[in-house]
């Protein structure tokens, strides 16, 4: 998940962005999250 990531889904502050990446870490997504963007 990029900064532009956060920004668009209106996560600006820094310990809200820390608290999402470090709970996406905490998943064990194998492959990660999906890059693809839906229509």
């Amino acid at each position: 998940m990029t900064p532009e990531d956060l920004t668009a889904i209106g996560i600006t502050h820094p310990s809200h962005r820390r608290k999402i990446k470090n709970e996406i870490v905490r998943l064990h997504l194998p492959d990660g999250l999906p890059d693809f963007k839906p229509d």
